[in-house]
């Protein structure tokens, strides 16, 4: 764990262990979310860096029908 400019960041040897960290992370964002509201939106980014996340955040438990998602693919005004 690093501090710098106010920001914690937190570096893994290996993508997948970091995909793992970030998908317990998010699903326990989720989880708590859930408690108080019955439907959660989320945006998802589109780019290979974010497979390891999204594979390990379709493992963990958490009621998927419950999220609204909406998928980033098309980034206007650039090539």
């Amino acid at each position: 764990m690093k501090k710098r400019f106010g920001l914690t960041t937190y570096v893994y040897p290996t993508r997948e262990e970091m995909g793992r960290a970030a998908a317990k992370d998010i699903a326990e964002k989720i989880r708590e979310l859930m408690k108080t509201q019955p439907v959660v939106r989320m945006i998802f980014a589109a780019a290979p860096s974010q497979n390891e996340v999204l594979s390990a955040l379709a493992s963990e438990d958490v009621d998927f029908s419950r999220i609204d998602a909406f998928h980033m693919d098309e980034y206007i005004g650039l090539p």
